[in-house]
C-alpha cells in the first residue's frame, strides 16, 4: 500500500482528494501536517478522525512516513519549505498552485528539482486533466485565433488557473504579456504565444461563467467545459502515477512557466508596457499576506 500525506487543510481540495485517492487500488491517505491557518485545529481533528489518518507535527516528519506528499496550503509562501522537506526525504511531491512567491524561490525550486531524483508535480488541475490533454492533442498543429479565457477571483491565486489552462491547451511558449485594461470590473491582458496567436485573458471578472473559454482552431470554434471531477481526478491521477512510475508528469520548465507569466502580468500592469516572462525587471515577488488575511476571515 502506497501511503500519501497531506500538508495543510486550508481549502476544499484535501476532502476531495482523500476520497479519490482512497478509492484507488494500492493508495491510502495516512497522514496530515496541518498548520490550521484557515480552518483551525478543529478541522485537523475532524479530518483525522473521519479518514483515519495520523497527525504529524512537521512536513519532514510526515514525509519520512509516506511515499508521496501533497502540499495543499492556500498560503504559497510556505510552499517551498515544505517541498524542500519532501524532496530531501526522497519522496514524491505535488504542490498546489501558486507554486512559489518569488523569482528567488523559483530559482531555488529549480535547483532543488535538479538535485533530487524524486518525482515533482505541481500546478492547476485545469491544465493537468484528460479533457485538456485530449483537446490539446487535437489542435496541436492548428492555427489558433480569437482566443478568450475568463477567470474570476484573486489575480494570482486564482488567475494562475487560466494561465496554466492556456499552457495546457496551446503548449509552452508565452513570449510576451501586455496589460490592456485594469479596472474595478476586470483586468484584461494579452498573452503572445510563439505559435503566433494573441490570447486575451480576463482576470478578476464577475463574468457569470467560471472557467469560460472560446477560441478558433483553423477557423472552427472551440470551447472546453471542465467540472470538479475532471480537475481533481487529473491532479490525483497524475500524482499517483508519478509515485508508481517514479517519473514526474511534467518538466521543471513546465511547472515554473506559469509563475513567470503571472509576474509578467503584474509587471505590465505597473509599467503599461509589454513584459517578457523570461526577463522581468520590475516584479520579483507576489506576497501572500494580504490574500491570506482575507482568506482566513
Amino acid at each position: 500500500m502506497k501511503k500519501i500525506g497531506f500538508i495543510d487543510l486550508d481549502t476544499s481540495h484535501p476532502r476531495s482528494f482523500v476520497k479519490r485517492i482512497n478509492a484507488m487500488n494500492d493508495f491510502q491517505v495516512t497522514g496530515v501536517f496541518d498548520r490550521g491557518r484557515a480552518k483551525g485545529k478543529t478541522e485537523t481533528t475532524a479530518f483525522c478522525k473521519e479518514f483515519d489518518v495520523k497527525e504529524y507535527d512537521s512536513a519532514a516528519a510526515l514525509a519520512v512516513e509516506c511515499d508521496g506528499v501533497m502540499v495543499l496550503s492556500a498560503d504559497w509562501e510556505t510552499h517551498l519549505e515544505d517541498i524542500t522537506a519532501i524532496l530531501q526525504a526522497g519522496k514524491a511531491c505535488y504542490c498546489d498552485k501558486p507554486l512559489v512567491t518569488s523569482l528567488d524561490e523559483l530559482d531555488r525550486f529549480v535547483a532543488l528539482c535538479e538535485q533530487s531524483s524524486a518525482p515533482m508535480f505541481a500546478g492547476s488541475g485545469w491544465r493537468w486533466n484528460a479533457k485538456t490533454a485530449a483537446l490539446a492533442t487535437e489542435i496541436k498543429a492548428a492555427r489558433i485565433s480569437d482566443a478568450i479565457f475568463c477567470v474570476p477571483s484573486d489575480r494570482y491565486y486564482y488567475g494562475i488557473h487560466g494561465v496554466e489552462w492556456i499552457l495546457g491547451l496551446f503548449g509552452s511558449g508565452i513570449e510576451a504579456v501586455k496589460a490592456e485594461i485594469n479596472t474595478d470590473d476586470a483586468t484584461i491582458v494579452s498573452l503572445y504565444h510563439q505559435r503566433g496567436m494573441a490570447i486575451r485573458l480576463v482576470l478578476e471578472t464577475d463574468f457569470p461563467l467560471s472557467r469560460f473559454n472560446v477560441f478558433a482552431a483553423d477557423g472552427e470554434d472551440h470551447s472546453l467545459a471542465l467540472d470538479g471531477d475532471d480537475i481533481h481526478d487529473g491532479i490525483c491521477g497524475n500524482f499517483t502515477q508519478a509515485i508508481t512510475t517514479g517519473k514526474s508528469p511534467a518538466t521543471v520548465a513546465e511547472l515554473t512557466e506559469a509563475v513567470r507569466i503571472m509576474f509578467a502580468i503584474e509587471e505590465s500592469l505597473i509599467t503599461g508596457k509589454s513584459a517578457n516572462p523570461k526577463a522581468l525587471e520590475q516584479v520579483s515577488s507576489i506576497p501572500s499576506i494580504a490574500f491570506m488575511a482575507d482568506y482566513c476571515k
